[in-house]
């Protein structure tokens, strides 16, 4: 059920970035919270993307998902990042072949 739940909500995250992330985020989570702060997301994102994003990039995202200001992100909210993040440097990508 879980992952029926990520494929829904995620259609073109790949299987292996979602597996990927998942295990960086269990392993990160060192007090077993399964809540991530905005520096524990930020190595944890740096980790898992491949491509380069800035802090302030990471920030903006994590403030626009972070819906209730708790400071903090369960994991679907991380994996909501990723996907943000990665269609970000896509469209980032094709504008400048443009």
């Amino acid at each position: 059920m879980y992952y029926w739940r990520i494929a829904d909500q995620f259609p073109f995250m790949t299987l292996h970035r979602a597996l990927t992330t998942e295990l960086k985020f269990i392993q990160a989570d060192t007090d077993q919270s399964g809540l991530k702060e905005m520096c524990e997301l930020r190595g944890l994102l740096k980790s898992t993307l491949a491509e380069d994003v800035s802090d302030l990039t990471i920030e903006r995202t994590f403030n626009e998902i972070d819906t209730d200001k708790s400071g903090t992100l369960d994991f679907l909210e991380v994996l909501t990042v990723v996907d943000c993040l990665v269609q970000r440097v896509r469209m980032d990508l094709s504008v400048a072949v443009w």
